[in-house]
């Protein structure tokens, strides 16, 4: 059953390999019966649809190549922030301002009452103009990345009129408070992301000796500080082998890392790998390593997807207490947390669940009820969809006020 508005999702990309968890909470929605359209600025590679998110691909609109292009030739171009007010005019203004008025005629014809973007940058900013032609209102998700990286007066600026503000992690909650004092005061909320537990692996009886990490190969993942503690497990002459999923921007610079330490035959850069294939891989593993650090230029993880995903499957986290995952990872209770950048730590945390079975089987055991009680998608989701004004119950969905609606 449908319940109307229709509500408008404006992201980045779609495909996208690394943002499942938002067609993961797309396709939760489509059980519910919401009703709702994806607009998507860019259009990713063929290659990254997953076969989960079929279902996703006829509700989405792409823009035309040529309107992100104009975007990307807008922000090469000298001037203010784009998306900050009262700006003088300039070829970056004119260029920018033509691409949010194209895109807002781009979906003219949709019956849209409410408009909700994923991440505080160019979705947002498109959010906040489609909003404003069809008169409804608009929000955003806040992630990560986003929330740290950006100055206070570009938050500010990007998210000062939506009707609120979702936030996946109490840590990104607090920052955004922070950086943004009474701007959005009472309209910054707690939703948090999940995963379906039915979709999961089994947790395995005999794990092999694999530690398997995944995550875009950027500094924040501080994948660096793993092939630093897999020399130190090395060493100790611990039989194991380390899988790590991913690619982006440091991909050479960890191959030379590995290959300098001598651990080509210990360490695998596997490349992106679909989520059924990560799924098979965590079916095998002892742990899942997540030794993600602050980045230099502020950016630090929320909770990365894939540490729910190991912790549904029974699959203990060695990780650490950065941004929002001690909220998932409970040290010596469901995984370990180690200080951020403590390569030592991450070693010793690992050889213990590679070595000790009764030990991974237990925390295995108390990260999958951790996730169950916690992290459940179909649980979590009816926080998000509140948050829209709708009331479901036992499958069904009625339309309901976003007028003074608070919940966390």
């Amino acid at each position: 059953r449908i319940f109307h508005p229709c509500i408008l999702f404006v992201v980045e990309r779609f495909p996208n390999l690394t943002e499942t968890f938002i067609f993961r909470e797309l396709l939760a929605m489509m059980r519910m019966g919401i009703n709702f359209r994806i607009l998507a600025i860019r259009k990713g590679p063929s290659h990254e649809m997953q076969p989960c998110a079929l279902p996703l691909a006829d509700l989405t609109i792409h823009l035309p190549a040529i309107f992100p292009l104009m975007l990307d030739i807008a922000h090469s171009l000298p001037g203010p922030p784009i998306g900050r007010p009262h700006r003088p005019t300039t070829a970056r203004h004119v260029l920018s301002s033509m691409f949010w008025s194209l895109c807002a005629i781009s979906v003219r014809r949709l019956d849209i009452s409410h408009v909700h973007a994923h991440f505080a940058f160019a979705p947002a900013r498109l959010a906040a103009r489609i909003a404003k032609k069809h008169g409804v209102p608009f929000s955003v998700s806040v992630h990560a990345s986003d929330i740290h990286i950006q100055s206070p007066g570009e938050l500010c600026a990007a998210l000062e009129g939506a009707a609120f503000v979702r936030a996946c992690t109490r840590h990104g909650m607090d920052t955004l408070n922070a950086k943004t004092r009474d701007v959005l005061a009472g309209r910054i909320h707690l939703a948090r992301h999940g995963v379906e537990m039915t979709s999961c692996p089994t947790p395995s009886e005999q794990a092999s000796p694999l530690v398997l990490a995944a995550g875009r190969l950027v500094e924040k993942k501080g994948f660096s500080h793993l092939v630093r503690a897999c020399r130190r497990l090395a060493e100790t002459g611990i039989e194991f082998r380390c899988v790590i999923v991913g690619d982006g921007p440091l991909r050479r610079t960890l191959a030379a890392e590995i290959s300098g330490n001598g651990l080509e035959s210990r360490i695998m850069l596997a490349g992106p790998r679909s989520r059924d294939r990560i799924a098979m891989l965590l079916a095998g593993a002892a742990a899942l390593a997540a030794p993600s650090v602050s980045a230099s230029n502020g950016d630090v993880d929320g909770i990365p997807n894939i540490v729910l995903e190991a912790m549904a499957a029974g699959v203990p986290v060695v990780s650490c207490a950065s941004g929002g995952i001690p909220e998932a990872v409970t040290h010596g209770t469901d995984g370990f947390l180690a200080p951020p950048g403590d390569d030592e730590a991450l070693a010793s945390h690992l050889a213990l669940l590679l070595t000790n079975e009764p030990m991974r089987r237990a925390m295995g055991a108390a990260a999958r009820r951790k996730v169950q009680q916690d992290f459940d998608i179909e649980r979590n989701i009816r926080k998000l969809v509140g948050l829209f004004g709708a009331k479901v119950e036992h499958g069904d969905s009625e339309t309901g006020g976003l007028e003074g609606e608070k919940r966390e």
